[in-house]
């Protein structure tokens, strides 16, 4: 086994980290009797009684009662397993102690328990997630060494890590390294298509095309969603569309994401009507739409100020027997809210609050306190912020300001203070 002595510094050169190897006894071990092998299974059923307190606590967040755990474990004679080590690696990940992370792969090495390929993920991921590249890179480096064979959740792992801190050429010449030792996964690159997106750069995007073609590494749906997702972004909703049929012709599963994707593409660039028509090809190839598909079809209706053709996609959404949620209610409620049209937004609301089996959540108070407000019926915004207290559903800081501002217009200075009373019961901030 090889040893890698990790620092937790910034970004630094995998040719800082030193490997020595480890001798081990390479000696022919003779057969053991029944007795020790019926030792041995019960040694490593205690242990894994341990390492499940052990990833309890790790996924709590109780790190002190962890390393308490993982003691007595060493404490009754037993060795921790790389489960054991794995469970404190992402307890101290979560809690971004990444000094502690990289203790415990000492600490492994120094007790001869060698890391395997999913203890390896985990932390180049814990370290990429800290923008410790270098350290990243070291692991990789001993995968290499030690005679792991990295997967391509381990590329793409590294490229995360890099794609995260804005090293793009680390990233790409990661893809190379992955095709170079005969792995062929779209994962990585959909990972640095992501990215790209993330930092508005589209224009890469091809780029990363051009290189999965070259490379012959093939798309899957998950890819071509994200990519479709970039185009979305970009105000580009032609070439959404163009990806999406590509799908079609190389047999390419397309699912409710790929045309919800398309359809939002559209719904942006202020054209429901075309994703109206992307809904229907959805159902022609057997994908029943769900509340988000709607939702995405409602909302680019309503923002357009189409509102006849979003209720009637939302009577045709309840007819499907498909539950529309707080969500779509509210942004019906805020359009009508919007244009003043009150009874059309009560009318909403009291269909939210009788027959949906949902309850209205602060966003919907909020509207009706700012659309009786903006339409001079205080009384009304009154009513409804006493209704949202009864209701049990807590006022945030727009509640209160919007109150605040109407009392201060008016002169009512009582209310005001009374209100701004309020909000620093509730302690929420101005």
């Amino acid at each position: 086994m090889a040893s890698v002595s990790l620092q937790s510094g910034a970004r630094m050169s995998s040719s800082s980290s030193m490997f020595t190897p480890i001798s081990s006894d390479s000696s022919v071990r003779p057969c053991l009797p029944r007795w020790r092998k019926a030792a041995i299974i019960v040694s490593c059923a205690v242990v894994k009684d341990y390492n499940c307190k052990l990833l309890k606590c790790a996924r709590e967040g109780r790190m002190e009662d962890a390393v308490n755990i993982f003691e007595e474990l060493q404490r009754a004679g037993l060795k921790p397993d790389v489960v054991s080590y794995t469970a404190l690696l992402q307890g101290y990940g979560k809690l971004k102690q990444f000094n502690k992370v990289t203790d415990v792969f000492n600490q492994m090495q120094h007790n001869r328990c060698r890391p395997d390929l999913r203890f390896c993920t985990e932390l180049i991921s814990t370290y990429g997630d800290g923008g410790l590249t270098g350290n990243a890179e070291s692991v990789m480096e001993y995968i290499r060494v030690v005679g792991l064979q990295p997967d391509a959740v381990v590329y793409t792992a590294l490229v995360h890590a890099y794609a995260e801190q804005g090293l793009w050429a680390e990233a790409e010449k990661t893809l190379r390294d992955m095709v170079d030792a005969g792995v062929m996964d779209d994962g990585p690159y959909a990972v640095l298509v992501a990215a790209y997106t993330k930092a508005g750069l589209y224009e890469e995007v091809n780029h990363i095309l051009q290189m999965m073609e070259s490379d012959g590494v093939q798309p899957d749906t998950i890819f071509f969603n994200s990519l479709i997702n970039v185009h979305s972004k970009s105000g580009a909703p032609e070439k959404a569309l163009s990806v999406l049929q590509h799908m079609k012709d190389t047999e390419c599963q397309c699912n409710e994401i790929t045309y919800t994707s398309v359809m939002e593409a559209f719904t942006r660039a202020k054209r429901p009507a075309v994703a109206e028509k992307m809904m229907e090809e959805m159902k022609k190839d057997g994908i029943c739409p769900s509340s988000v598909s709607f939702g995405v079809l409602i909302s680019g209706y309503s923002q357009s100020g189409l509102l006849g053709d979003a209720e009637r996609l939302f009577r045709a959404m309840q007819n499907a027997k498909c539950k529309p949620t707080v969500e779509i209610y509210n942004s019906l409620i805020n359009r009508y809210a919007s244009a003043k049209m009150v009874a059309e937004a009560e009318r909403l609301f009291h269909g939210l609050q009788r027959g949906s089996g949902l309850c209205p959540n602060t966003v919907t108070f909020n509207i009706l306190i700012k659309m009786y407000i903006n339409t001079q019926r205080r009384s009304q915004a009154e009513k409804v912020y006493s209704l949202m207290q009864q209701a049990g559903c807590k006022p945030d800081a727009v509640t209160y300001k919007t109150l605040h501002k109407a009392y201060s217009t008016s002169k009512n200075s009582l209310d005001a203070k009374k209100i701004l009373l309020d909000m620093r019961k509730a302690g929420v901030g101005f």
